[in-house]
This record gives C-alpha cells, sequence and structure tokens, in this order.
C-alpha cells in the first residue's frame, strides 16, 4: 500500500494525454452536471452524500499559477495560488532543521466516482484526481515533501469503505491506511528512534455514525456503521492517547486531524488520525488540527504558540500537513504566515 511516484506519473501521462488540448478543466462534464444540483449536499446512490464544494473543486481544472484567481473561492486574487504559500512555509520549516510533510486528502468523489449519482464509473476516479497528481509534482520538484494517499484509498475499495457515506471525512479504515502509510514513510527518516516498550494498544470496535453531510441534508435517520482501531496506553483500562508537545512530530491542519479523536460532533474518541499514528510509530504525537481550515488558521496557530513559546517549534522534527484538497481553492486562500516572529 506504499505510496509511489511512478504509478502517479503514470496517470498523469494516461490522462493528460487523453485530455489533449482540454487540459483546463480537466474533467470538464462534472460542471454541466453540477448546473443542476444547487444544494450545498449532493445525495448520490446506495446512501452516498458528496460536499458539492469538493465536487466544484475538482471541475475547476488547475487551480495554480495563471488560473489560481479564476478558480478560488478567496475574495483576495493574490491568496488564490497556493504555490507561493506552500513553499514559503516548507522554506521556512527547513531553515529552522524541520521537516514538512504535505499530506493533501483526496477528495471523496475521486476515490467515489460511481457514487455520486452523476453517470461517472469507478475507473474514471484516477482521471478527476490527475489535475492534483501534476501539482503534487509541481512541488516535489520544488523541494515538498508529499504523501498522496489516493493510490492506497481508491485502492482499499477492494477490501473496504474507505471514506464514510454520510460524512466528509475518511472512515476508519481510509484513516488507518493514511496512518500506514505515513508510518512507512517516518520510519524512514534519520532521526526516528524505534522503540522497545509498548506504548498503547489497539482495539477495533465498530461504531455507528450519522455524518455531517447526511445532517446538512436533513437526513437524520441516515446511519453507517465503521469499525474502528481504538487506541490506548498500554496497561491501562482504556486511558486515552494524549497529543504531546514535546513530541518531535507535530500533526497540524484540519478536522481530518480531529474526526474520532475528539468526539462530541467528530463522533467518538481515541480512534483518530493521531491515535493510530502514534500506535504504529509506538511514541507520542502532538496535534494542532483546526475545524473548518486546516491551511492558514492552522498556521496562523501554529505561528502564535511559536511566538509564545520559541522551543516549542524547535524542538519538532516532522511537521505533518494535513487537510482537503478542496482547500487549494477554498475561501480561506493562502496567505504566507511566518513560523516564529522575525527578529
Amino acid at each position: 500500500m506504499k505510496f509511489t511516484i511512478c504509478f502517479l506519473l503514470s496517470l498523469l501521462f494516461v490522462y493528460t494525454v487523453a485530455a489533449g488540448e482540454q487540459k483546463r478543466p480537466l474533467f470538464e462534464p462534472l460542471q454541466a452536471k453540477l448546473a443542476n444540483h444547487k444544494e450545498p449536499v449532493i445525495k448520490g446512490i446506495e446512501g452516498w452524500y458528496f460536499l458539492r464544494q469538493e465536487l466544484e473543486h475538482l471541475g475547476a481544472g488547475e487551480f495554480w499559477d495563471e488560473f489560481a484567481a479564476q478558480v478560488s473561492k478567496s475574495t483576495k486574487p493574490e491568496y488564490a495560488d497556493p504555490i507561493p504559500a506552500i513553499l514559503d512555509f516548507n522554506r521556512n520549516l527547513n531553515d529552522l532543521g524541520i521537516e514538512l510533510l504535505l499530506v493533501p486528502i483526496p477528495a471523496k468523489a475521486a476515490v467515489y466516482p460511481d457514487k455520486t449519482g452523476l453517470s461517472y464509473g469507478r475507473e474514471e476516479g484516477p482521471k478527476l484526481h490527475t489535475t492534483h497528481v501534476e501539482f503534487y509534482q509541481i512541488l516535489a520538484e520544488q523541494g515538498v515533501a508529499i504523501l498522496d494517499p489516493f493510490a492506497d484509498l481508491f485502492a482499499g475499495r477492494e477490501t473496504g469503505t474507505t471514506y464514510c457515506q454520510t460524512d466528509t471525512h475518511f472512515s476508519g479504515y481510509g484513516l488507518h491506511l493514511v496512518a500506514i502509510a505515513l508510518a512507512d514513510k517516518i520510519q524512514q527518516m534519520v532521526w526516528y528512534k524505534p522503540q522497545k516498550q509498548k506504548r498503547y494498544r489497539e482495539e477495533v470496535r465498530e461504531l455507528t455514525i450519522t455524518g455531517d453531510l447526511a445532517l446538512m441534508a436533513n437526513q437524520t435517520e441516515a446511519s453507517e456503521t465503521l469499525p474502528l482501531h481504538f487506541i490506548y496506553l498500554a496497561g491501562s483500562d482504556n486511558l486515552p492517547f494524549s497529543p504531546d508537545p514535546a513530541s518531535p512530530i507535530l500533526l497540524l491542519g484540519d478536522s481530518h486531524t480531529l474526526v474520532f479523536s475528539v468526539g462530541g460532533e467528530l463522533h467518538t474518541k481515541s480512534a483518530g488520525l493521531p491515535e493510530n499514528l502514534a500506535y504504529l510509530l509506538n511514541m507520542p504525537i502532538d496535534v494542532l488540527g483546526m475545524r473548518g481550515s486546516g491551511v492558514t488558521p492552522a498556521r496562523i496557530k501554529l505561528f502564535q504558540k511559536s511566538r509564545k513559546n520559541p522551543n516549542y517549534i524547535k524542538n519538532k522534527k516532522l511537521i505533518i500537513w494535513v487537510f482537503s484538497v478542496r482547500e487549494f481553492t477554498g475561501r480561506g486562500g493562502w496567505r504566507k504566515i511566518p513560523v516564529l516572529p522575525s527578529k
């Protein structure tokens, strides 16, 4: 299940050739199909729900350079292009000796196009994701490390459901696949030190939820049952994992860092991405997650913490930046945010 750049580049070659001159928007028919759906949630088939904003993002085509201001929902054109802000953040972290790993969570509709009710087949999923493959290659060529979990989440359909049917987020199974891919990558980093003493234990249990998309669509009776990997401290009676500010790893981003972890409207505790990653690495993880946008607000929060305590950020070795791909064209835009105050 390891991500390979060869897989993604092969997708890029196949579909850009097929698209020919109509590269932008890459999947133009999607915009026409959405024209008949004005509601914020698209009700698909077989109990599946999709966020309209995400589908609009997929239909936008290229969202960087000269196309950014045309497709971004940001009210300020100067913040429309994500590339300058990402490169600036990566450079600032690298200057502090910190690695950045960008982990954009693929669009649910790209992994499950056949469930949208918009007349797509399963095989069209990689085509919907091709614009992102090209974008990640541009970033990689400029020194940004990226883990794109699309291949794992798409292939994971063979053995489970990788996204929630009624919710915007990945499922417990999809979350676990992302955690495995992250752990594999981190364990190869030179500063990672495996520990022998077992810190955590795992319990796999089912949970029935009604997701945010179903609630937005006033489908309060809709529900689904998910297997989740609950993580507790070893030797304890369900004592939960807690984020550790002293950890060399910071999980930064949107609600994908919080779902199944903090409870409340995000369903439950102790079964989220930070818990699963801590279990697989056998080491504590620090978390700075934001409901809503994990792009500019999350980096502002990081700056505020670092300004208050400069040693907080300087003790980090790796920042894993996790957010939904729809944020590439989101309303919040892409401001450059410093990591530490200028001297």
